[in-house]
Formats: C-alpha cells, structure tokens, sequence
C-alpha cells in the first residue's frame, strides 16, 4: 500500500484505490479531502494527468496544497 493511503480508513481506502469511477458521498468532516489528495497524489505517482474542480478557490488551493505536500512540488505541472 502506497504511503498516500496510510492514514486512510477502510471507506476512504476503497474510495482512493478504485480504478474506476467512483461516486462518493460523505458527511462534513469525514475526510473526503484527504481521500482526494491522496487518490491524487497517486495517480500523479503513476504519471496520469488530474484534474480537480471545486466550488471556492481557497478549497482548490487547499486540495492543491495537500496534493503537493504528499506528491511533492515537481507534480504541478500535472
């Protein structure tokens, strides 16, 4: 298991590894941010390209800054 999903629980574990879609619904606080910086900062490990569309810039710049912080800074470009 890659060092991204370490901190991850069960539900957001399954989320992350999908590699298909995958719909998830959660409550405030359950950490669905950290399921998505670390589903991320895999794929970008794995040289994919992601994108990310959220409702307010300083969520964006927050995911962005979670992103980095795992994936490392030379991940920006992608």
């Amino acid at each position: 298991m890659p060092d991204y999903f370490s901190d991850l629980n069960e539900g957001q574990f399954q989320a992350a590894s999908c590699e298909t879609h995958c719909l998830t619904i959660a409550a405030p606080g359950s950490g669905k941010t950290k399921m998505l910086s670390a589903k991320a900062s895999y794929l970008l490990s794995q040289n994919k390209t992601v994108t990310a569309v959220t409702f307010t810039r300083d969520s964006a710049l927050e995911l962005r800054d979670r992103i980095v912080k795992q994936a490392g800074i030379d991940v920006m470009s992608r």
